[in-house]
């Protein structure tokens, strides 16, 4: 028998009897259709963390020939000379993007058709052309985290390209393009930071260029910082950690990715590095740069003119020092964004962790000016028992962190750690649902349906914790930072083979798990904090419990309240 293979979102007529669907995204936004989603059978792009560190691994070397290639067209282009470090820092983001959700996509298809070995499918493709633009990374983003009718075509590129012969591939009518799939909604118009920082841009166009930057924690003293910045000797000449890559990854790679890879960028690039280039680059020209002075700030794609500015500065032969923003880092197992983006920069200012994994780059130890406002604030003022959520990621296209299927298990253990809390603290649970517009499984929905007398709480986290009596986390984000700086008593449960931890940070769960801090299943969370809710603050207090915290806040939460000196010290030390 023929099925219907549906590779977008599935309709109101979805039945698994006749239909199958490629991977879990096709229910975001849906689930109501087919309540049992979650039980169907999905393949994984990759299936262990050895296999997701050698790709991660191919895809970022890739990713840095595919920025030499697309740095001399560019070049070509616009009539500039610019170095390979330049192309770099403009290009990575997108290019990266686009390599780990390509391969990954292309994967995840390769092992559905090795599943189905032998079976007929109908599909119905998206049209050829892309159906959205972009004008620069953060909307190229956005769409490709969020745009049904991207994935839809993204999909729909690859399955041209590997689909076995005995499947009946049916094109759309080219004369009417994406007018045929107006039922398949396209992204949510994004507000780029250059549209909703007004006051922002005009701080900047007062002041000039400040050379302390964009740091979180940091409000007026970023000014006197800049000054100090300036009137520090200058340096040593500027070198970066960009290697020249080696072009023989790409023979890892089968032709027909590589192929579709050069089409995916070519249909795909972003306003910023074509018809909007000469724009951004003029304004970026114009800014004052000094060779061997120093620049500090955040080098993550939100800003097209900032990494402009950026790429700029690194030309003319000033230090780039990039900074710890949140969560991840020096954590999480595999990160080839900050590995890419940040860590090859003169320096990076992490929040006490001295190595990442394998990662290469300059790393120096300070304490955190955002965490630092929280420094042991923590003071029980009520009995309530709150629950962040995480951004949850069906699409496979940042693919070296939890997949598909383990966004499913992480929220059925959500709830099987609601449902062992006895009744009375039940009571006292405060859920916090992560921003709707941004995570693809509907958690507030879930949790209303089938939680109980769970209550869900709205937006001020950070000052509720400082009152409450526990705070419980099931995944290791920027609130476990917070909270081990702030002296919040704290309950972590989460599956290690989900979040895959650095061994440096595993060295820190394991002494989180020996305290009873740390838990690897839901059931054992819930039935500690059933156990010992009534000596929670005996038992965070314990001489055992605060030492593994302020190990760990040394290594990974460091505060001072002095901050600005350790700062200034190091900056000054700075070669």
């Amino acid at each position: 028998m023929t099925k219907k293979l549906i590779i977008t979102r599935v309709s109101k007529s979805f039945d698994p009897l006749w239909q199958e669907v490629l991977g879990p995204w096709c229910f975001v936004g849906s689930e109501d259709i087919y309540p049992e989603w979650e039980n169907l059978e999905f393949v994984d792009a990759f299936t262990d963390i050895k296999q997701l560190e050698t790709e991660e691994t191919n895809c970022r070397k890739l990713s840095a020939v595919f920025c030499t290639k697309f740095g001399k067209k560019l070049n070509e282009k616009h009539n500039k000379s610019y170095s390979f470090s330049f192309w770099r820092l403009i290009l990575i983001s997108w290019i990266l993007s686009s390599v780990q959700g390509l391969w990954t996509r292309y994967r995840h298809i390769e092992r559905f058709v090795a599943k189905k070995k032998g079976q007929t499918f109908e599909v119905f493709l998206a049209p050829k052309s892309v159906p959205e633009k972009f004008t620069g990374f953060l909307e190229f983003q956005h769409c490709q985290r969020r745009s049904p009718r991207f994935d839809f075509w993204l999909s729909s590129m690859v399955l041209r390209c590997i689909a076995p012969e005995n499947w009946v591939l049916v094109e759309p009518d080219p004369k009417h393009g994406w007018e045929c799939f107006k039922d398949i909604p396209g992204a949510k118009p994004l507000r780029t930071l250059e549209q909703r920082s007004i006051l922002g841009t005009l701080a900047r166009t007062l002041m000039g260029r400040l050379r302390f930057d964009s740091v979180p924690g940091t409000s007026f003293s970023k000014i006197p910082l800049s000054l100090f910045l300036s009137l520090m000797p200058k340096r040593a000449e500027s070198q970066t950690n960009y290697n020249f890559p080696d072009e023989t990854i790409v023979q890892e790679f089968p032709e027909i990715f590589i192929d579709l890879l050069n089409t995916f960028l070519e249909q795909t690039i972003p306003d910023a590095y074509g018809s909007r280039f000469k724009e951004l680059d003029n304004q970026a020209v114009k800014k004052n740069y000094t060779a061997r002075r120093i620049f500090i700030g955040n080098y993550m794609p939100t800003n097209e003119l900032r990494r402009f500015e950026a790429a700029h500065a690194m030309e003319k032969g000033e230090k780039l020092v990039s900074v710890q923003h949140g969560g991840g880092y020096g954590i999480a197992r595999n990160n080839s964004w900050v590995a890419e983006l940040e860590y090859p920069l003169h320096a990076f200012f992490s929040w006490g962790w001295l190595k990442h994994g394998d990662y290469s780059g300059n790393f120096i130890p300070l304490p955190s000016p955002w965490l630092s406002r929280y420094e042991n604030q923590h003071k029980e003022l009520n009995n309530s028992i709150l629950m962040p959520g995480t951004k949850t990621d069906l699409g496979d296209v940042r693919p070296f962190g939890p997949r598909p299927r383990d966004w499913i298990s992480y929220r059925k253990d959500k709830l099987q750690f609601i449902e062992k809390l006895e009744g009375s603290l039940q009571d006292n649970l405060f859920y916090y649902p992560y921003n709707r517009g941004t995570t693809d499984l509907l958690e507030e929905t879930y949790i209303r349906e089938k939680g109980g007398q769970v209550k869900l709480a709205g937006s001020g986290l950070n000052r509720d914790m400082l009152k409450c009596r526990l705070l419980v986390l099931d995944h290791p984000g920027t609130t476990l930072h917070l909270s081990m700086a702030a002296n919040v008593p704290t309950i972590c449960f989460w599956n290690p083979k989900t979040f895959y931890a650095s061994p440096d940070a595993e060295r820190f769960f394991n002494l989180f798990r020996d305290e009873g801090i740390l838990f690897s299943s839901p059931k054992t969370a819930a039935e500690a904090v059933n156990k010992n809710w009534n000596n929670i603050n005996s038992w965070w207090g314990s001489d055992r419990v605060q030492s593994v915290r302020r190990e760990w806040c040394q290594s990974h939460s460091r505060t001072s309240r002095v901050w600005w000196w350790y700062w200034a010290r190091e900056l000054f030390a700075l070669r």
